[in-house]
Parts: C-alpha cells; structure tokens; sequence
C-alpha cells in the first residue's frame, strides 16, 4: 500500500489533468461554435448571392425581353417608313400629273397611267368624285386643347382626315405629323350614278351635296384618337357650272360650342367625267314635265 503522501501527489495530478481536459474541452467547444457561426454565415453570405444572381437574371431576361421588343419594334418601323416613301413616290407622281391636267385643261378620264392608273373606268351615265388633299395647317391651340384627352404632349400627334359623301364609305388620308402636315392623298367616290333621283338630290339638298370632312388626331404609334375639328365642301360651284374642278382652302371648326378655327386644307375636287350637261338634260326634262 501507498502512503498517505503518495496517493496526495496522485490526486493532485489527477486533478490537474482534470483541469487540463476541461480547458481543452472548452477550447474545443469555443472551436466548434466560432466554426458554427463562419459556416452559418457563409450560409447566408450564399443566399444573399443567390437571392442577388436570381435578381439579376431576371433583370437580364426583362432586358432580353425589352431589346427583343424593341427590335421588333424597329423592324415594324422601317417596314411602315418604307411603305410611307413607297405612297409618298406615288403621291407625288399623281400631284405631278394633276397639276399637268390642270395646266393643260385635262380630265381625269385622259389621265396618264403613272399617275391615275389605278381609276377605274366608267360606264355611261356614271361619274366620279375624286379629292385631291394636299397640305395642312394646324392651329398650336388645337392640339393643346386635345393634348388633355389623350394624355399625350401635342408635339408628338399625328392628324389624318376621315371623308364622308352621299352613302360611300368613310374614306381616309394617309397619316402625317406636325403643324404643316402634308396628307398628298387621293380619294375617291365612284361610280356615281347620274340618274334624275340622283341629280336632284344633290342639287337640292344640300346636306347630299355636301363633302363632310372630320380632322383627327393621335398619339404617334397609339390607336387612341381625338376628333380636333369638321369642315364642310359644297359642290354647288362644279354642279352649276361647265368647269368640272374646285380647288382652294377649306378650314376647319374646333369641336363644340366655339367654333374657332383650328386646321385648314389646301383641296381640289373634280368630277372624273363633268356632270354639267347631265343636269341641264335633268332641268330641261323637269322643264318639260312642269308644263
């Protein structure tokens, strides 16, 4: 048996290996929790990467997205620009030879193919009325009043003119922009039946003789439309008279109550074959008749 002594110095070194593998028990402890919190933090350093790529990814695909849009857009664009030089040569090719008809006292029915090749042709008994539009003025004033309406700034509108005569189809200029629009576009009203019915309606009516012209206008690239004004023609002048033509300037009257002036047209209107002896037979007819 050990002495007293001896198992003291045993108990003491037990105790302080004790206290050895406790300390290094703690250590490892503190260890593991610091590598607990790094790796917990990494966790979530990773999820605000991933929340932060998933973001940007779908910022990208908006982008792609906008960019595929807008090249579409682009494309829609040049497509409709060239259309536009396409009508605009072929407007210009039909101003050049109106004015040489007119120059030379010509008809539509001698009109060169370059410019009226697509008229038809027409049967006896029958005319047509065609409106010749050239340019355009606007009034500021006009498009700041409808600028309200369409929730547009009025440098960007365009303005085209709807055509209403007897029971044809509403017809339409082509579009154009600005305060100084040039619309170069040729309308028709055809074919025109030049019976008695026909012919006494329209000199005695006025509202049958009557050309009745609506101006609207719209946000570039929208189909939101505003009506800025009316205007009225009177075929009075080449019913009543040998001369076939009427040209001049015709304005426009604001919607509503005012009536103030906000557009004007520069026009012609010609009768495709002249309707002058048709209605002198109509007269000398109703002459006969009356008595």
């Amino acid at each position: 048996l050990k002495s007293l002594p001896a198992l003291t110095e045993v108990a003491d070194a037990l105790r302080c290996e004790k206290e050895e593998l406790a300390t290094e028990l703690r250590t490892l402890q503190e260890v593991a929790r610091r590598e607990t919190e790094v790796k917990k933090g990494l966790q979530d350093v990773h999820e605000i990467d991933m929340r932060e790529l998933k973001a940007q990814i779908s910022r990208d695909e908006r982008e792609v997205s906008r960019l595929k849009k807008l090249c579409a857009d682009r494309e829609e664009t040049e497509r409709a620009l060239q259309e536009a030089l396409l009508k605009s040569e072929r407007r210009f090719l039909q101003r050049q030879t109106f004015d040489a008809d007119d120059d030379q006292g010509g008809t539509f029915d001698t009109a060169s193919e370059s410019g009226f090749s697509e008229l038809s042709q027409l049967d006896v008994g029958t005319t047509a009325l065609d409106l010749y539009i050239t340019a355009g003025r606007l009034e500021e004033r006009a498009l700041v009043d409808v600028a309200p309406r369409l929730g547009e700034a009025p440098h960007i509108f365009i303005t085209t003119i709807l055509v209403e005569f007897l029971n044809f189809d509403v017809v339409s200029t082509e579009a154009a922009s600005g305060l100084h629009p040039r619309y170069d576009s040729l309308l028709s009203f055809s074919p025109i039946q030049l019976t008695d019915q026909v012919i006494s309606c329209l000199l005695n009516e006025k509202g049958a003789r009557k050309l009745r012209l609506e101006l609207q206008a719209c946000p570039a690239g929208s189909l939101n439309s505003s009506t800025l004004g009316y205007a009225e023609l009177d075929l009075l002048p080449i019913l009543e008279a040998p001369t076939p033509m009427l040209a001049g300037s015709l304005p426009f009257s604001a919607v509503g109550p005012s009536g103030l002036q906000v557009a004007s047209i520069d026009y012609k209107v010609k009768w495709r074959r002249s309707v002058w002896a048709d209605v002198l037979k109509h007269r000398q007819r109703q002459a006969v008749g009356v008595t």
